[in-house]
Formats: C-alpha cells, structure tokens, sequence
C-alpha cells in the first residue's frame, strides 16, 4: 500500500517519526536510510534547469548520497561476522534493492554450493577422473543441482521482491533514462509530451554495434589460439597452427596451466580497458529509454565477450581435441588466475588507488577552493560502486561449475572459497572503499537468470560428449562399448539417450517446483480479489 499521511497510523514506525518531528534530538525510524536516500534523489531529479540533466548544470560534478556512518559500522559489525549467514533484509534497508540482490543470490548460490562441495573434495582424492565410473554420476548430479538452485533462487528472489514491496514493480511505468534523447511529441497513449526515438534507427545503430563487436571477438579468437599454441593443444595439421609458438610447453604435464593463467590475465585487462568501454558506448550509442532495457543489452554484449573469452578454449578442448586431461588442466589453471586476479583487483588495489587518488584529490581541492568555502566529505574521493562486473564474474563460474563438471568436479569446492573471499572484499569494498550507491528500486537480477538457465541447459551436451567422446568413462561403465570398430553407433545411442533424459529432466523439475512460493500465490491472489471487489 503507497503511504499517506492520512493513514500513517497503518505504516510501522509512524508515531516514532511524528515524535521525532516534534523533537530533533529523538530518532525516527519510519524510512530507512535507503528510503530516504531515493526521496532525496528523486527529489533533485524533479528539479529542471532548461534541456539539461540536473548532473550537467554548471558547478555541479557529482550527486551520490552519503554514507550514513552510524548505520554502516552498525550494519558493518553484523555483515561481517559471518559470509554465508548475514542478514539480506539489513543491507536492503541501508543499500536498497537493486544493490542488494546481488548480496542475496551469492547468499543463495554459496548455500547451496555446499552440497556439490562436499562431493567436490571426495573427488580430489579419487585421482584421475578420465577412467572413473563415478565422476559421470557426479555430472548429472551436477545438472540437476544447477536446475534446483536456479529454480530455489528465483522463490527467494520472489520472496524479497514481496518483502520489500516490489512484487509488481516491473508491471509500473519505468523512469527514464536521464542520457535517453530524441525528438520531443505528443504521446499518443497520454497525449502528453514525451521523449521519443523511433525504433528503426535503434535497430541500425544496434547493426553498426554488432559489426564493432565482431572485430573484437575476433581479437579475442586470436588470443585464445595464440594460448592454445602455447601449451601445445593445436595439432600441425590445424590452421590455427603456429610453429614458433607451438610445444614450449608439454601438453600432459602441470606447467600447462602458466600459458592459461597469462591468457585470462591478458583477457581480464582487455575487458576492463578495452571490451567494458567499447560495450558500453555502444550501448549508450543504442540509447535505449529505460534502464532495464540499457543494462539487459549491455548484459548481452559482454555476456558474448566473455563467453568466448572464457569457455571457446574450453569448448576447443572438449570437441576437438577430445582430451579430458587437458580440459582439467585449462579449467584448473583459468580457476587459479581468476582467484588471483579477484583478490589482488578487489582488495589489495583498491586500497592502494583510493589512498593515492585521495592525497591527489585533496590537493586539488585545497588549490582550487570552491566559492562557498565548503570541502566535499572523504566519500568525494572514493570510487563509485556498481556491481555489474560481480555478477558477471559469478555468472562466468557457474558456467565452470555446470558445463565441465565431468572434467573438474572440484571446481565447486574451489569456487566456494573463492566466493567466501569475494563477498568478504564486495562487502568490505562497498561499505569503505567506495561511495554509497544510489537507493535503486527491483524485483530481480534480471536478465543473469536468463544466462544461467542458458548454461544449464547446455551443461547437459557438454557433459554427455565428455562422457562419450572426450573420456574413457563410458567404456569403464560399458565395457562392451569401448570404441571400436561396428560399436560407434550405440555409444552415439547411449549418450543421445542419456541426454534427453537429462534435458526431460530438467524440464520435469522446472515444471514440478514452482517459481513462487506459497505465501506470494496466496497475496497475488487476494489482490486480483480486492480489485474485483473493492468494498
């Protein structure tokens, strides 16, 4: 229910806040702080100087909120007890929703990875996994996992939404992108004016974006083989072979996974400083009127940079060359680079960054005294937040975890430390490190479940040609269909069968669980009811 003054005896904390009104020194507890940060926000926003955002008139540099430090040490000693337990509702109250999704599904995700974990750590003392009978049962286990989490995930993003008051948020009108631009008319449902951009030519720019993004996949390509040569998995006879690159390190031993941890160092520093940048104008070349609509392209763009970064030397290892050590090998050493990068990238630099960007800063500030004789607060000089590249980081694992789980069945206990690390330096980071982000409204993550369902559904191809064609694992279970000759075509049975019933499989569970928990049924139930009987 929208408040009103007139009925504020209905909302929770309304007599503290009429008391605190009455008395400055008293605390009213009626909005949160994030609450309170949106009004404002929205407030400046309504505020109109001409054809200009309220960020482009002159004298102005930045609007964020400020941190509320009595809130935060407070929110700060509960967060940071515990990195699977803490509590979703506090940092929403303090950050907002569309912040603090992305601490509630690694909340869910880390839960959850505890039970492939613990077969995880099973596994690494079993040895080779290329001859065993009981890592293919880990794989399927291993699709059914990602099926239930994604489905466990989307009730509790649904509760939330509930709890918090945005259940029916995408069903209402959106704001409007402060950057969207176009020819201003008469709204034909409103019959007001609005902003308007004609779908046709947001269909050309979107082809002149796919063209840009084409020639940097291609660079991505280059690289890939370029590694891949390295450490000796592209044959002679190949087109992507390269003599002078190629055998400097031996395919079947361990120092195969230094060429694999320079490749996603090398291709981290090309996302950051190069592919982020070029998805992002891009995308602000598109102009697109709301941000949902901006983040879900932007999300499509580097999703298909990353996926070819990431998983093409995979996929190159498990279809061409067919070799499941080797596979192991490339996961393990891109696990090993990924958690290096993490900690260093997200705690150790940016406290170095902030410490020498604040000393340069303050100097500036102190030569160039503003007007009205006022310093900007320690949040100026720190960075701003946003939590794109987290999730994305996260999305990317989950795909590791699921499509190769037959190659690296200790992938989930690897990433399940790596997370605890990583909600450890995200919550460290937002809280000191960075400005406090804007009060946003959601419902969800957006269009990440979307990927993710993507992954999951995959996982079960990829999983099935490694039990088939990239392993020894099908002959040890069937030891009457070792590849030979007249025996091709039931191996090709075998795992064809296996694989829709894992594709029945998933179907099965996405249609027996329900999306929405009980108690939002019920409430979307009675609100149809109210609204056809209002008295």
């Amino acid at each position: 229910m929208p408040f009103i003054k007139q009925k504020g005896e209905s909302f929770q904390g309304w007599n503290q806040a009429k008391e605190a009104l009455k008395n400055p020194n008293s605390f009213g507890e009626f909005f949160t702080v994030a609450e309170r940060h949106e009004i404002v926000f929205r407030i400046l926003q309504g505020i109109e100087k001409g054809e200009e955002d309220i960020e482009e008139i002159e004298g102005t540099e930045s609007i964020f909120p400020i941190h509320d430090s009595k809130k935060l040490n407070q929110l700060w000693k509960n967060w940071k007890m515990s990195a699977i337990n803490y509590s979703i509702d506090d940092i929403q109250s303090y950050f907002g929703a569309h912040t603090t999704y992305y601490f509630a599904f690694m909340r869910t995700y880390m839960r959850l990875l505890l039970f492939p974990s613990m077969f995880g750590v099973i596994f690494f003392f079993l040895g080779d996994v290329n001859s065993s009978s009981i890592v293919p049962l880990y794989s399927l286990a291993a699709i059914v996992w990602a099926s239930f989490f994604l489905k466990s995930w989307e009730r509790q993003e649904l509760t939330k939404a509930n709890d918090w008051g945005y259940l029916y948020f995408e069903k209402e009108e959106e704001d409007i992108r402060a950057k969207f631009w176009g020819e201003i008319r008469k709204s034909p449902i409103t019959e007001k004016d609005e902003i308007y951009f004609p779908a046709r030519k947001r269909r050309l720019r979107q082809f002149i974006s796919s063209l840009a993004m084409t020639a940097m996949l291609s660079i991505a390509v280059g690289f890939m083989f370029l590694s891949l040569n390295l450490q000796g998995y592209v044959k002679s006879d190949s087109f992507f072979y390269v003599e002078p690159l190629n055998g400097w390190v031996d395919p079947n031993g361990w120092f195969t996974i230094i060429p694999t941890i320079i490749h996603s160092i090398v291709i981290y520093l090309i996302n950051q400083f190069v592919y982020r940048k070029l998805a992002e104008h891009l995308t602000e070349f598109e102009n697109y009127k709301t941000l949902s609509a901006f983040e879900n392209a932007l999300l499509f763009k580097r999703v298909i940079i990353e996926f070819f970064d990431c998983y093409l030397p995979l996929f190159y290892v498990c279809f061409h060359g067919q070799n499941l050590y080797q596979l192991r090998m490339e996961l393990i050493g891109l696990f090993i680079g990924d958690i290096l990068r993490r900690v260093f990238t997200e705690t150790i630099l940016p406290l170095f960054l902030q410490s020498a960007t604040k000393k340069i800063k303050k100097t500036k500030v102190k030569v160039e005294k503003p007007k009205t004789g006022y310093y900007p607060s320690d949040d100026y000089f720190k960075d701003e937040y946003e939590n794109f590249d987290d999730f994305l980081e996260i999305v990317v694992q989950f795909g590791y975890i699921v499509l190769f789980a037959g190659a690296f069945p200790e992938a989930s206990v690897v990433a399940l430390i790596s997370n605890i690390v990583e909600v450890k330096s995200d919550s460290f980071k937002i809280c000191f490190l960075c400005r406090k982000p804007p009060s946003l409204r959601a419902a969800s993550i957006g269009g990440w479940k979307s990927v993710m369902r993507v992954f999951a559904a995959v996982a079960v191809m990829t999983n099935c040609y490694m039990f088939g064609f990239s392993s020894d694992q099908l002959s040890h279970i069937f030891p009457q269909f070792a590849w030979k000759a007249g025996q091709a075509r039931y191996i090709l049975m075998i795992v064809f069968a296996l694989e829709h019933m894992m594709f029945g499989l998933q179907i099965y569970i996405d249609w027996v669980i329900s999306s929405e928990p009980k108690n939002v049924r019920i409430l979307k139930a009675r609100d149809v009811y109210l609204a056809k009987h209002p008295e």
